[in-house]
């Protein structure tokens, strides 16, 4: 079940930054404010920044990325 690649994956690489350092700065200005999960109910952003954390981990152990490359440009 794995997806089509779809459009450039350096832009798509760039996105996921930028959305990255939107989501960092949303949650800097207002850690407790509240965004509903489908299957969780409604969650801090602090939540969300650890949720978060622990998808990008699962992801890294399951490319095997190297610790510098675990880091946002």
């Amino acid at each position: 079940m794995t997806p089509t690649p779809e459009g450039d994956f350096d832009e798509e690489k760039k996105l996921l930054v930028q959305a990255m350092r939107e989501f960092v700065a949303k949650l800097d200005s207002n850690p407790d404010e509240k965004h509903v999960n489908p299957g969780l109910g409604p969650l801090t952003l602090t939540k969300w920044s650890h949720l978060h954390g622990v998808h990008c981990h699962h992801h890294y152990k399951q490319f095997q990325l190297e610790e510098d490359e675990k880091e946002v440009a």
